[in-house]
């Protein structure tokens, strides 16, 4: 008789050994209804079952006939093996960017679009180059240079990104009536670098804001700490308000997996 532990997330065909299914219908019912966009974060220590929890809200939401969302699924740690923190955050997005493109039924505008966010993307790379060069690294820096004033990234062309996402995923849903919207999951964010972690937040924050946009993050609110020392130093009773204040600013609906 074989006897071992794996970590190996559960889908829909195995059995509810944890007894999750009353949390799972819920969340379920919950996004259906939910006003978008809308970021729910999946809490609890790795292992905890955050992965198996996703992989069901992606079947029952997204998977089965009918289902009424399309999916994006995107391992952050995958995307972020043997990079750079900056290389690793465009990795990310140009794997979601590319998951809703290919979505797309027509490939004109796919195209097009392709052209536009390649140009983008160059220069987003460009400043996440030259803050590396620096040695400033991230926590914060990345994601607040890109959005700065004085970036040679220009809000003008963050617009035209966040424009060019909205147009890709309007096209999608319109081909498709069934759909009402698209659900992002994004796991394994407990996996890489905390300070990395927090980047990726803020970015999908400022760049996916969109209308019928889900966000389902595997992620832990220790691990938002860790990522937040670099800007607000060790947590202490006179700053627990600002680790607190980002968390809620990124997350709508916390949701702890025991």
């Amino acid at each position: 008789m074989k006897s071992s532990i794996i970590d190996v997330p559960r889908n829909y065909q195995q059995d509810d050994l944890f007894g999750i299914k009353v949390y799972q219908d819920a969340l379920i019912e919950y996004v259906k209804f939910a006003d978008t966009p809308i970021t729910i974060a999946l809490q609890g220590e790795w292992g905890s079952g955050k992965t198996s929890l996703m992989n069901l809200l992606r079947w029952y939401l997204c998977d089965t006939e009918n289902a009424p969302y399309f999916p994006v699924w995107i391992n952050t740690w995958q995307y972020s093996l043997m990079k750079s923190p900056s290389e690793a955050i465009m990795s990310i997005l140009e794997g979601i960017i590319s998951q809703i493109g290919v979505l797309n039924p027509n490939d004109t505008v796919w195209k097009e679009s392709k052209k536009k966010i390649g140009g983008l993307f160059r220069k987003m790379a460009s400043v996440g180059t030259k803050i590396v060069a620096n040695q400033v690294g991230v926590g914060g820096e990345l994601v607040d240079e890109l959005f700065s004033n004085d970036s040679s990234v220009a809000s003008s062309d963050i617009l035209q990104l966040k424009s060019e996402i909205a147009k890709l995923i309007e096209e999608a849903l319109t081909s498709n009536p069934s759909k009402i919207g698209f659900i992002f999951f994004i796991d394994d964010l407990d996996r890489i670098d905390p300070p990395v972690a927090v980047e990726i937040l803020e970015l999908l924050k400022n760049i996916f804001d969109l209308d019928k946009c889900v966000f389902i993050l595997a992620i832990d609110y220790d691990v938002v700490i860790k990522g937040l020392r670099p800007k607000f130093g060790e947590l202490t009773e006179k700053n627990e308000r600002e680790f607190r204040s980002f968390f809620d600013k990124i997350i709508q609906l916390p949701f702890s997996v025991w």
